[in-house]
């Protein structure tokens, strides 16, 4: 990796506690927790593109640690937001610190190893995380807003190209960012060109 580069957010979301109203409907709560072997499938939108990523996934208002069984990125179906399909062969598993598996701390966040994948500029991305312990529902991570669908299923399912009878909701869960390595020549600042195109790429997020 050039070291003369440097990380920058492509996508992020603010943590914040999820209310009841905002958690996954029965059978992904129950008994006091949620999403107990669960998988789950979200959408992200990329600003800039590139094909060295890194994945952040939060625990901040979790109590407990946070078991994660797996995780993968691919590119949704037909490249759209919201659906719960990936495109067959696109996949691709990430690690975290060599291992698919890891446990977040509670009141924590981990970043994934670097993995390849080609992120297009302002491509929508499908995030896959299996969950087989889930997290007290007094405990989640969310972020409300997300303006797209996320898709649930009970057991693990973190390769399937569909998730068949998926449960839908409108929130994001326990992911905080993307990042990708920008190279030397990408640089933050006034420039007026990179301006209106940032301008642009905030435009088309909340689309």
């Amino acid at each position: 990796m050039d070291r003369s580069g440097h990380w920058v957010h492509t996508w992020a979301a603010a943590p914040q506690p999820a209310e009841p109203g905002d958690l996954p409907p029965v059978p992904f709560v129950r008994a006091g927790r949620a999403f107990a072997g669960t998988t789950l499938r979200q959408t992200v939108r990329v600003s800039v593109g590139g094909t060295r990523l890194r994945l952040r996934l939060s625990n901040a208002y979790g109590a407990a640690p946070l078991s994660v069984g797996g995780v993968s990125v691919a590119l949704p179906a037909g490249g759209r937001a919201g659906v719960g399909a990936i495109r067959p062969g696109s996949g691709r598993e990430v690690s975290f610190q060599g291992r698919a598996a890891v446990t977040v701390p509670g009141g924590c966040g981990v970043v994934s190893d670097p993995f390849r994948f080609p992120a297009v500029a302002r491509a929508n991305l499908s995030v896959t995380v299996h969950l087989p312990d889930g997290q007290a529902a007094g405990g989640v991570t969310a972020h409300p807003g997300s303006r797209t669908t996320s898709h649930l299923v009970t057991g693990a399912h973190l390769r399937d190209a569909e998730l068949g009878g998926a449960a839908r909701v409108e929130h994001w869960y326990f992911l905080s960012g993307l990042e990708v390595w920008a190279g030397p020549g990408y640089r933050r600042g006034g420039h007026p060109r990179r301006l209106a195109e940032r301008r642009a790429r905030i435009h088309d997020r909340w689309q």
